[in-house]
């Protein structure tokens, strides 16, 4: 027989039988290789969103540099529309009044100027100057065959000077003026 003289708590176990600090140090290591996983988990995840936070704010710089690119090109069209319209403007009425330029600009007078012709749907209006009042006077009756009615406007002496300024408005404006000419 055998009698073991050695105090209980040195004793060795029994093949089934383990130390309680044995677990509480397994139960340690298995909480901290736990948490290593699951830090390296995060770590790993958190990298990802990262990535994907910085990938998200270059699409908004991308996206803002188109919106200023965009807002640039609507201002562009904007502008260009409205010079388009004021061409528009200025050429609704294109094939009637170049072919009336010739007719209301040429004229045989030595002293009679015009200085500027606004054309609209019907009427033609003629600014100038002349120092004769009889050349001003055989323009307005050769005006007179190319509109139905042909009004002075306007005719006023220019400060310290012998030249009348006037204004002629040529109505009903025919457009076969130019065919009688050529």
């Amino acid at each position: 027989m055998r009698i073991n003289l050695l105090p209980k708590e040195d004793r060795p176990l029994k093949q089934s039988q383990v130390r309680w600090e044995f677990l509480v140090m397994l139960g340690g290591v298995l909480v901290l290789g736990a948490a290593l996983v699951f830090s390296w988990v995060e770590g790993a995840r958190l990298d990802t969103l990262n990535m994907a936070r910085q990938e998200a704010l270059s699409r908004e710089t991308k996206l803002q540099r188109q919106i200023q690119e965009l807002n640039q090109l609507r201002q562009e069209i904007t502008r260009l529309e409205a010079e388009e319209k004021t061409y528009g403007g200025l050429l609704s009425h294109g094939e009637h009044a170049a072919a009336l330029l010739p007719e209301v600009s040429s004229h045989s007078q030595r002293l009679l100027w015009i200085e500027r012709l606004d054309f609209t749907a019907d009427t033609v209006t003629i600014s100038g100057y002349t120092r004769d009042v009889t050349a001003l006077s055989s323009y307005l009756s050769q005006l007179q065959s190319y509109g139905e009615e042909v009004e002075l406007t306007s005719v006023l002496p220019l400060d310290g000077s012998d030249f009348q300024v006037f204004v002629i408005e040529v109505k009903g404006v025919r457009t076969g003026a130019s065919a009688q000419l050529d």
